[in-house]
């Protein structure tokens, strides 16, 4: 494993350890670090994995600035513009729902729960997460094929992981933890 693959592992992975810790230990880490600068983190977090990922695949795939190498073939660029179009949208509506602050824990952290019944949340569990996948599907069928659809398997499998950790972070979330710690009121 190259110096370059281990910090993207790292920086990819690191946001989701801290939002598994935050779902399931929010008042403790809210004791720690107040709500607000938690976002602050998160955000900048997930920043550094979006650069991590660029930076991953412009060392290790793209070799040359020929923009028509880094694309697949016309069907499949398309149909992952869609996708991603698709994934972005379903992010910005939750996002305008939620808020930021509700976005990254609000309710497992300082107990602000609004609930929402808008209609992505009727239709979607976890809809952050599935607008994720969607996006990043849409990725590997922007990136992930050449020019004869034969798959590229240093754009597929680090897309495969990232799906992986949002499908295990939607998992993990979807089933309530049996002790969350919560301080006691006397």
């Amino acid at each position: 494993m190259t110096f370059t693959q281990f910090a993207w592992l790292t920086a990819v992975t690191i946001p989701h350890i801290l939002y598994l810790y935050a779902y399931h230990y929010g008042p403790s880490l809210q004791a720690i670090i107040p709500h607000k600068e938690f976002v602050n983190l998160a955000i900048i977090l997930r920043a550094v994995s979006i650069g991590a990922t660029f930076i991953l695949f412009q060392q290790t795939l793209f070799h040359t600035w020929s923009i028509y190498e880094w694309f697949s073939p016309y069907p499949l660029a398309f149909l992952g513009i869609v996708l991603m179009l698709i994934g972005i949208t379903i992010n910005k509506i939750v996002y305008a729902e939620l808020g930021v602050s509700g976005v990254y824990y609000a309710c497992e952290m300082i107990q602000e729960c609004h609930f929402i019944d808008s209609y992505i949340f009727k239709i979607l569990d976890h809809p952050m997460y599935v607008g994720a996948i969607i996006t990043i599907l849409g990725g590997i069928c922007l990136a992930g094929f050449d020019e004869d659809k034969r798959p590229r398997p240093r754009v597929i499998i680090p897309f495969m992981y990232m799906i992986a950790l949002y499908m295990f972070t939607m998992f993990v979330e979807s089933h309530p933890p049996t002790q969350k710690m919560i301080p006691h009121k006397d």
